[in-house]
């Protein structure tokens, strides 16, 4: 990255400084965790009703430290109110279909209980 930053700058007539801080590490889901949490949300929700993003996201996730410590595999629940514009995540505008409390809940205790079960 240094030399990238400073070529592009000498380019430019110009002077840069690099400073690199450390976020969040990756969320790197579990492969076994992953296939539980499927078999768990397609009994809860119905395989036709769950979307798997087939393109890894570079959200910023501070559930990548779980994950470093334990296998986990992280999820989102379908919020989106039937009928309201569909706005990004921790927007003022989103409106909060509340049903998915309750489906997110019990789909994390089926996974926890269907773990310790097995394990």
């Amino acid at each position: 990255m240094r030399e990238i930053i400073n070529g592009v700058a000498e380019g430019m007539g110009a002077h840069a400084e690099l400073k690199y801080i450390h976020g969040f590490s990756p969320l790197i889901n579990d492969a076994a965790m992953v296939d539980l949490l499927h078999e768990v949300a397609s009994d809860v929700c119905g395989e036709e009703n769950l979307v798997i993003p087939m393109v890894p996201g570079m959200g910023g996730e501070d559930f990548s430290f779980f994950a470093e410590k334990v296998p986990a595999a992280f999820y989102r629940t379908g919020c989106h109110k039937e009928g309201e514009p569909i706005w990004p995540a921790h927007n003022e505008h989103m409106v909060v279909d509340t049903g998915c409390f309750q489906i997110g809940m019990q789909v994390m205790v089926n996974c926890a209980l269907t773990y310790l079960e097995r394990n």
